[in-house]
């Protein structure tokens, strides 16, 4: 199968690392669901984002991971926010919100690069 007959690129363009870090974040991901703390779901999101993060960019998905790059510094503020007080800030709020909506601009491929942006703040 070539590029043009199918939806995504064939596993030899993608290769075996961008795979492999794709199935350790599904593995991870369902980890996630058997925390018992907070703190422990916190971290286990945050690897998890670091995971997604490397998939996207070995993939050559670089909306994908600008996304999962604003969700890694998310979750590190997150994991701050019982300690620090700076940590719990609203203005977070606003500054990955316009991080989120501004990284299609710097990573434009198409229209598909508004995908993972608009998952991100409509879900």
């Amino acid at each position: 199968m070539t590029k043009e007959n199918q939806g995504g690129a064939p596993v030899t363009e993608m290769g075996w690392p961008a795979l492999a870090f794709g199935f350790a974040g599904i593995i991870i991901n369902a980890i996630i669901f058997q925390q018992k703390s907070k703190h422990g779901l916190l971290q286990w999101k945050l690897t998890t984002d670091i995971v997604w993060t490397m998939h996207y960019i070995l993939a050559g998905a670089y909306s994908g991971a600008a996304i999962c790059l604003i969700a890694v510094s998310r979750g590190i503020i997150f994991l701050c926010r019982e300690k620090h007080a700076w940590a719990r800030s609203k203005a977070w709020l606003a500054l990955f919100l316009a991080a989120a909506l501004i990284s299609p601009i710097v990573t434009w491929r198409g229209p598909f690069s508004l995908l993972p942006v608009l998952a991100s703040v409509l879900c």
